[in-house]
Parts: C-alpha cells; structure tokens; sequence
C-alpha cells in the first residue's frame, strides 16, 4: 500500500428491506460492516474500478475485492467491463427533506382526496 495524505472518513449507510423478514438479513450484513457500505456510497454516482476504490477509500484491494463479490453476488452492487455500479437508491438527509417539502406543499390537496376517498 502506498503512504498518502488521505483521511480516512467513513460514511455511515442504514439499510432497511419491506417485505419477509428474515432472521440475520443480507440489509444486517451491510450494516454492520462499513467497508460494503463505502464500496455502496462510492459506486453510487458513477461506476468505479477496484483501482479506484483503493484510492477512493483507502481499503487495500484484497479486502475490496471479497466485500465486492459478496455485495456482487446479492446484487447490491453490479459489474459491468470491471467498472461497479451500486444498484439501489441512496437517500440523503438532504433528499429526503426535499421530499418532505414537496408533500408539505401539497398536503391540503392530497389530504383532502384521500379523506374524501375514505369516506365514500
């Protein structure tokens, strides 16, 4: 491994599934370990190369690649001409209070079709 001035910070991604629930979750897995869930918010925005997943997160490749072929092979994350793309959606703070915003707009118009619809 190369000597860098790179500061390794490591982002904290919470997972959650809807449906069966299952008693130790591939979501459990990723959420305990922070390596996949850097290899997830790395991928996200564009594919990356195992190369530069080494640079990005400063994780020697010997551990990205056994982390990325668990993530791989439970489809969290996709390979496509060695570039990994992460293959579900990431929501911010940021994003999600956009959204909030966006129902708090509307909320008299959407609340008052589905009070009506109740109680037809």
């Amino acid at each position: 491994m190369k000597n860098t001035d790179y500061v390794y910070r490591p982002r904290k991604l919470h997972m959650a599934i809807s449906g069966q629930s299952y008693s130790y979750a591939d979501t459990d897995v990723i959420n305990n370990s922070l390596t996949k869930q850097n290899i997830c918010v790395a991928c996200y925005d564009q594919p990356r190369t195992l190369d530069e997943l080494n640079e990005i997160l400063g994780i020697p490749k010997a551990y990205l690649e056994y982390d990325l072929q668990w993530l791989i092979e439970r489809e969290f994350v996709t390979e496509e001409k060695e570039k990994y793309s992460t293959s579900f959606a990431i929501e911010t703070a940021q994003s999600e209070q956009e959204k909030n915003a966006i129902y708090l707009k509307h909320k008299e118009k959407l609340s008052d079709v589905i009070i009506n619809e109740l109680f037809s």
